[in-house]
């Protein structure tokens, strides 16, 4: 007997693994239990495993099995308290149960009593599925019915009892109705092979079916468009360049010589600090005179005055300089007026190239 009650359970359990496996799978659904499970329909729970714990009471009819002729039944009918079970939802459509019930016992005329016993593991099919509302559940299973002699007989005879510890077959059907809170109600009526048949009402109460639904994804804004591509022209920076012709009017000489006053000397000290930026740049002193004296005398003159601020300039660190005397030869103003004749008695700064570039 054992031998049979352990295939039958092996198969049962092959059967209920099967119909998990084929079960088709869409979307993930995370479960209160931490079980993430796929899903092919939109109310993504349905496929959240999960305990559950039940119990109820009810009434059986009990079919003793007796030997011999001299036994009259007088009454197989008997409460069923409790009847228990425990169970597991493998998805929305299946689940695996262990029930233990306590039929009761059926009484005889002669005053003996035999009770009923039952635990067993059964697999329940719900249709359209075990979610909120109404569903309807066919039950498939295998256990062990214990019978005992309660009560014997009151003459104190012999009760001859086939007494039973043996697999049996069980087959049930029944309806739930489930509310939101996981609390349902069942009714159901179960066949213990033909020992025994029981009609029971239970509450039932479930676990960690609730989940976290997938989060949304995330829809992005399409980037923006690449800004368009400017291209900067590279401007190579020109040298800053200015005119330079520089009058010098208060560049002073003693008289009909060529040595710088104090005075002067002050303004050709500025002139250098000036210069000095610009090491580089050529320059040219040019010294003119007014028309007295001769032209010979003139010349001479101007060149000597001319070496004189060039001579201090380079003194004073300003680089790349060169004298040139003009004497009469490039007047300015009437050389028959005094105010002329100054303005003719000149020093001149230029760059030879015509401009200084910084």
């Amino acid at each position: 007997m054992l031998n049979a009650f352990n295939s039958r359970l092996l198969s049962a359990s092959i059967v209920l693994a099967c119909a998990s496996l084929n079960t088709q799978a869409s979307e993930l659904a995370v479960c209160e239990n931490g079980i993430a499970q796929l899903s092919a329909s939109p109310e993504l729970y349905k496929l959240c495993p999960g305990f559950y714990v039940g119990g109820g009471l009810g009434v059986a009819s009990l079919k003793p099995r007796i030997n011999g002729t001299n036994e009259v039944l007088d009454s197989g009918t008997s409460f069923v308290v409790p009847n228990l079970l425990l169970g597991y939802d493998i998805n929305e459509h299946w689940s695996v149960e262990a029930n233990y019930v306590n039929q009761g016992e059926a009484t005889f005329k002669s005053g003996a009593a035999i009770g009923y016993d039952y635990f067993g593991i059964s697999g329940l099919y719900y249709f359209p599925h075990n979610l909120l509302g109404f569903s309807g559940y066919l039950r498939a299973g295998v256990g062990s019915l214990n019978t005992s002699l309660n009560h014997g007989r009151d003459d104190n005879g012999v009760f001859n009892l086939e007494q039973l510890n043996s697999a049996q077959i069980t087959l049930g059907a029944g309806g739930e109705y489930r509310w939101q809170n996981d609390w349902s109600a069942r009714i159901e009526a179960l066949a213990i092979d033909k020992d025994s048949q029981q009609l029971t009402l239970n509450v039932v109460k479930r676990f960690g079916r609730d989940y976290t639904p997938p989060p949304k994804p995330v829809v992005l804004p399409p980037p923006p468009p690449p800004a368009p591509v400017v291209e900067v022209p590279i401007v190579i920076p020109q040298p800053v360049c200015k005119e330079l012709k520089a009058l010098f009017d208060q560049i002073f000489f003693k008289t009909a010589s060529a040595e710088l006053t104090t005075e002067s000397l002050s303004v050709l000290q500025k002139v250098a600090t000036a210069l000095k930026p610009f090491p580089t740049i050529a320059l040219q002193v040019s010294a003119h005179t007014d028309a007295q004296g001769s032209d010979e005398y003139n010349l001479g003159l101007s060149d000597r005055r001319a070496a004189s601020v060039v001579n201090y300039l380079s003194s004073q660190g300003v680089g790349k300089l060169t004298a040139k005397g003009f004497g009469e030869s490039k007047p300015v103003a009437d050389n028959k007026t005094a105010e002329g004749r100054a303005k003719n008695r000149r020093v001149e700064l230029a760059a030879e190239a015509g401009k200084l570039c910084e």
